[in-house]
């Protein structure tokens, strides 16, 4: 008990640091971001410029210079010259040439794709594509970047969304082949992949959104808010730092970053903003850092103390005195009564009184007890028989006997078998209906090694010695002296009287037996009858006797409950 007290005193400490801890918490704003939150951010805000990389590398704007490959193309810039008039023999249609090849071999897979031919100069002499009139600022952002006699892939932003960008090597008249492809960010980008489930992100310049929001959350205006508050923040590679855009419950954290290439640099770069998904109402606070900072702000005294103290007062003081309550009391008095019955002061424990494992404890102390007394009362009553039996001399016992045997769960009754010589009861004849005696629970098997099951009334009673005629008289001998005295004039049974089966013997001993018990437990035996009550033995012993292996059936009386019951048990061969 001692154990219980103190775990359940350790619970209630445990409860009031608990309860500290919550008011520490609440001291503090609402919810917030932890370092992991911001660590978060800024991962995906670096794995979002990753993919914008990765779809510019990958884009298929870089198979455009193999249409310069095709001889047609080919033919007409060599011939080519701007200054010619369309009805002069010598004109080119490269404008028509330019999109019959591209048609053929690139557009025709790729729809979204826009070619076009500049000059040395970066002007565009002929174009085809749904995005003709993107060509001449591309032409201008290629050209401004173009690495001397060498293909040039770059990031642009055209027309409100980022482009990627292709121009070729130039050809020996000085042209170059100049293709774009706007940069995919829908469903099934390597961007989607890794944005907008978790994170909501857009493409942002000057402060407004380039194409459309990243992610099914509608988080435009705080991605232009932390954009225009945060442009001068974002390093030329890589993710900046995790800023708090909003403010109260509906806060976020987000970072920025500007896209790869040329469409990324300057005071009008795009860049990418990504946010966290979650509020800062939805977010966590440890309580060490709440700790921290009520003490470091001095709002630790404004902690409610005397509910605290309270709490772990109250859980103390229960800790202690429901034990008390439940277990401790009712068993020092049930102790006391069990001790006032050893004095003599008191004839039985009042089970009523407990409940639960304590009420359990006394009803069994009761059911002891009533084992005890009924044992003690078979015990002085099996004294007084001792004269009889030595007086009636020793008799050939049946084949099957009636084992006898004190346990704990089978009691010891009070046999009243050989006072007097067995007769027939007077109920016999009268013809009334009687109910059987108790239920026989007949077992499978016996115990192994031919173990004896002993019966529970008393030890070894003699068998009565078998009736003669004179002695079944109407009415038995008046006392236990007539029945003396009548066993001594009886005449011995002659050989020509019929000899009683042992079985039947054996039969009368259990009734008798099984009468006595059912007196000592209070019950009524007026309407039992020894016709019935063989009976319903003969039909048990016919049953188990006719199972293979079973040598011999034996009976034994014991009490269930309060009452007399019977039980068999088989022994093999």
């Amino acid at each position: 008990m001692l154990l219980t007290k103190l775990w359940a005193s350790i619970l209630a400490l445990a409860a009031a640091a608990f309860l500290a801890g919550m008011m520490v918490l609440s001291l503090g704003p609402a919810g917030g971001f932890t370092d992991a939150d911001r660590a978060a951010v800024r991962a995906a805000t670096e794995a979002g410029l990753a993919a914008i990389q990765a779809e510019i590398q990958s884009s298929a704007v870089q198979r455009a210079p193999s249409l310069l490959t095709d001889s047609r193309l080919a033919d007409a810039l060599d011939k080519f010259d701007p200054d010619v008039a369309e009805d002069d023999p010598r004109f080119v249609p490269l404008e028509q040439i330019l999109a019959d090849v591209s048609e053929e071999n690139l557009l025709g897979d790729f729809p979204k794709m826009t070619v076009g031919i500049v000059d040395r100069e970066g002007k565009v002499v002929a174009g085809n594509g749904i995005g003709k009139g993107l060509l001449d600022p591309a032409a201008q952002v290629a050209m401004r970047h173009a690495k001397e006699g060498a293909e040039t892939l770059l990031s642009a932003t055209l027309g409100g969304r980022l482009h990627v960008v292709m121009l070729s090597r130039p050809t020996e008249a000085g042209y170059r082949l100049l293709a774009i492809q706007p940069l995919p960010t829908g469903a099934g980008s390597l961007l989607r992949r890794v944005l907008g489930t978790q994170h909501p992100a857009a493409l942002v310049r000057n402060g407004k959104i380039v194409g459309d929001l990243i992610g099914d959350l509608q988080v435009g205006p705080q991605i232009e808010r932390l954009a225009t508050e945060h442009a001068e923040d974002a390093p030329e590679d890589g993710a900046s730092d995790v800023f708090v855009v909003g403010s109260g419950l509906d806060a976020r954290i987000g970072a920025i970053g500007r896209v790869p290439g040329p469409a990324g640099q300057g005071d009008d770069a795009t860049m990418l903003v990504v946010l966290s998904r979650a509020t800062a109402a939805a977010g966590t606070r440890s309580v060490g850092d709440a700790i921290d900072e009520a003490i470091a702000s001095g709002r630790i005294k404004d902690i409610a103390w005397p509910a605290v103290l309270a709490v772990l007062a109250l859980g103390i003081g229960l800790a202690f005195y429901l034990p008390q309550m439940e277990v401790v009391g009712p068993l020092r008095r049930l102790a006391g009564e069990l001790e006032a019955i050893a004095q003599g002061t008191q004839h039985q424990v009042f089970h009523d009184r407990y409940t639960g494992v304590v009420g359990e404890v006394a009803r069994a102390a009761v059911l002891a007890q009533e084992a005890l007394h009924a044992a003690y009362l078979a015990e002085q009553e099996e004294g007084g028989e001792d004269e009889a039996r030595a007086d009636q001399g020793e008799r050939k016992r049946p084949k099957t006997r009636s084992r006898r045997a004190l346990s704990r769960s089978h009691r010891r009754a009070p046999s009243r078998a050989h006072k007097a010589v067995p007769a027939e009861p007077e109920a016999a004849g009268d013809g009334a209906a009687t109910a059987p005696p108790a239920a026989i629970d007949l077992p499978e098997d016996s115990p192994p090694g031919g173990m004896k099951v002993e019966s529970h009334s008393h030890a070894e009673p003699e068998v009565g010695p078998v009736a003669a005629p004179s002695l079944f008289d109407d009415e038995p001998p008046p006392d236990e002296e007539a029945a003396k005295a009548e066993l001594a004039l009886t005449p011995e049974p002659t050989d020509t009287a019929a000899p009683e089966d042992p079985r039947e013997a054996y039969f009368r001993e259990v009734f008798e037996e099984f009468l006595q018990v059912k007196e000592t437990c209070g019950e009524p035996t007026d309407n039992l009858t020894y016709e019935k009550f063989a009976q319903k033995l003969r039909k048990n012993t016919e049953q188990l006797l006719a199972r293979p292996g079973v040598k011999d059936v034996e009976f034994s009386v014991y009490i269930k409950d309060g009452k007399a019951a019977l039980k068999a048990k088989v022994v093999k061969a």
